[in-house]
């Protein structure tokens, strides 16, 4: 949170840490909470940083990845647009190491071949990878939210997509 602190607090905007874990986002009156804190941060000019509640969780509580608990927020703010930052350009047809590999702009349903494409993550600091993008996605379209990845490595494609450009794979199940 204080490197959230350093780069927020110089603009003037406060930040609010948001603990869940798997129980939080089963339950509608924990739902509801997260919804109300979340408002009640922005209203007060904060943002909010929502993170898994490690130090309480067991296995049987564990989201296990960010993108699924992103996907969980999303829902609940009835978010229009769930955007996952990443180390490629998007989901591509198959390990965007491998020569050939072509990135797919769109996806509309997941196919087995969309699934092949959605290889692990190879960082040892990450879990998932694409394959819990996808999975998160379908859970943020459960509310009509559409999905975008893209590469995080490059912060104008956070602006090129808010300006409507297609960057990346825009999901839209």
């Amino acid at each position: 949170m204080h490197i959230y602190d350093k780069y927020f607090a110089p603009h003037g905007i406060a930040v609010g840490q948001i603990l869940m874990t798997k129980y939080t986002t089963q339950r509608d009156d924990s739902l509801s909470n997260v919804a109300n804190t979340m408002n009640t941060l922005f209203a007060h000019g904060a943002i909010p940083i929502i993170n898994e509640n490690d130090p309480v969780i067991n296995d049987e509580i564990r989201l296990g990845d960010n993108d699924t608990l992103a996907a969980h927020v999303a829902t609940t703010m009835q978010a229009d647009l769930l955007i996952f930052l990443t180390n490629t350009n998007g989901l591509y047809d198959r390990d965007p190491r491998l020569p050939g590999a072509q990135i797919i702009p769109e996806v509309n349903a997941i196919t087995d071949q969309i699934k092949s494409g959605a290889v692990g993550t190879s960082s040892p600091r990450s879990t998932g990878g694409m394959a819990t993008k996808l999975a998160a996605a379908v859970v943020a379209s459960k509310s009509g939210a559409k999905t975008i990845i893209l590469n995080g490595n490059n912060p104008a494609n956070i602006l090129e997509v808010l300006r409507g450009a297609r960057v990346g794979t825009f999901i839209s199940l």
